[in-house]
């Protein structure tokens, strides 16, 4: 295994924990892998580290907004994952109907999806204290008539989600009233605001829709008309397993107090009620879906991952970590631009102009590639999380770690519950005086490797391509 002579190490180490890269605060999560399913109640969920919200990614709940992940629906959770001491991780099922079924398997902790608690619902899952209470309303498209009334549905025919709460709704309302209406029944991977878009380029009649995400697309296209309620205003809740009390309990406590703060009615205002707000939602989340973009240097990033063998998803998360994708970013150690270089790298690295967006990156990566080539004796699900904790804390430290965890009979060649743990030691005097090269931030370098390799999730799940496990 090769190792970088000693007197380049102390250089990079002088300006601090990161070796290219300055460490920033933690991101969020996402995957969509398999996970295992025991029963994780709130103490699993601390030792663990990490919040799995069941989510959808539409432009109320859950979307990318230049590298962001952002959305009413995942900011409430993220802060119930800050107050908890753990980090949150998004995961997306490919359909809506999969999200109670993904829950009781054990993929996901919590739902944080909008969604309706009804009686069927109830009977699976355990619901949190409603935060919202919101009636359904019908939705029309403007220059068209739009009933004024439930008793004006005769005749017309609604489009909603399979499985949605909509469908029961309309189901019922025909049963009760006894009405001549027509119901369209659409895939279970649609969004509402995907049926919406239906509806404003007239493809459909109607649709049902929450009152708030009725406001939302009124408010993004005038085109947009509310209808009369069908429904009394209806509890919005998150879910659990019904086996996770203690997680139950501290998501009442959490809701409760939320809903009375000025964080709460921001986050309102912001995804629902503001119009630039919802514009650049629906904009980012349409560009995202459609173009597969998260900032404006991926053909920079794309051409580098091509040449130095990575896939460029995994550059993004590490360069949005780095810079959050603003080139004129330098930090307090000097580093400078998109990958945040330090000059005296860039020039070992034959980056002419360390400002420039498309030789920044090209340093960064030509570095990351040299990390990773000293892990090459391991899979790709190390090599990673190795190679960006190396890039972080310098590879000095990270083979003291994989020393230490030979030392303690773990293996050196896995990064999760092994050299992840044994790199955390190194700041502790009775490990770091006898490691080779002595104290290390492991704290910072571990998290580090594992908010990048997250976000690498996040925007696979988002953009589109294979998911790296």
């Amino acid at each position: 295994m090769r190792t970088f002579p000693s007197g380049r190490l102390r250089r990079m180490l002088l300006v601090g924990s990161c070796v290219l890269l300055s460490c920033v605060p933690k991101a969020p999560e996402i995957t969509v892998v398999s996970l295992p399913a025991p029963p994780r109640d709130l103490a699993e969920i601390k030792a663990s580290g990490e919040l799995r919200i069941l989510t959808r990614n539409n432009p109320q709940t859950y979307f990318l907004f230049r590298g962001r992940e952002l959305g009413f629906e995942y900011e409430l959770a993220e802060e119930f994952a800050t107050r908890l001491g753990v980090n949150v991780r998004a995961v997306v099922p490919p359909e809506w109907t999969d999200l109670i079924p993904w829950l009781l398997e054990g993929k996901g902790d919590l739902i944080a999806s909008a969604m309706t608690v009804t009686p069927g619902r109830a009977a699976e899952i355990a619901f949190t204290v409603p935060y919202q209470r919101i009636p359904e309303v019908l939705v029309g498209r403007r220059g068209e008539p739009i009933p004024g009334s439930i008793d004006d549905l005769a005749g017309r025919t609604m489009h909603v989600r399979e499985g949605s709460s909509y469908e029961a709704t309309l189901l019922r309302l025909k049963l009760k009233k006894r009405m001549e209406f027509s119901v369209e029944i659409m895939p279970p991977h649609m969004e509402t605001s995907d049926i919406v878009a239906m509806l404003r380029a007239g493809e459909i009649d109607l649709t049902v829709a929450d009152q708030n995400i009725g406001w939302f697309e009124r408010t993004y296209s005038n085109d947009i008309v509310l209808g009369p309620a069908l429904t009394e205003p209806r509890p919005i809740a998150w879910g659990v397993r019904p086996d996770c009390l203690s997680l139950l309990r501290a998501a009442n406590e959490y809701l409760t107090s939320m809903k009375k703060t000025t964080f709460f009615n921001y986050l309102v205002k912001k995804y629902y009620l503001v119009p630039k707000n919802i514009v650049r939602h629906r904009n980012s989340l349409e560009v995202t879906k459609e173009k597969g973009v998260i900032s404006r240097y991926d053909r920079y990033i794309k051409g580098s991952a091509e040449r130095h063998d990575f896939d460029w998803l995994l550059l993004a998360a590490l360069i949005y970590q780095e810079s959050r994708f603003d080139p004129d970013r330098e930090s307090w150690a000097g580093a400078i631009g998109l990958a945040q270089l330090l000059p005296i790298t860039a020039r070992e690295l034959d980056v002419v102009d360390p400002w420039d967006p498309a030789q920044n990156i090209e340093g960064g990566v030509r570095y990351l590639r040299r990390m990773c080539d000293q892990f090459e004796s391991t899979t790709e699900e190390n090599r990673i999380p190795l190679a960006l904790a190396s890039y972080c804390a310098g590879l000095g430290h990270v083979l003291d770690a994989q020393s230490l965890a030979t030392e303690s009979e773990l293996d050196p060649s896995i990064w999760e519950g092994n050299v992840e743990q044994t790199l955390l030691l190194l700041s502790r005097p009775e490990y770091y005086r006898k490691a080779r090269h002595g104290y290390a931030r492991g704290d910072e370098a571990v998290s580090y490797a594992n908010d990048i390799v997250r976000r690498w999730h996040a925007y696979t799940t988002l953009v589109g391509g294979e998911d790296p496990g």
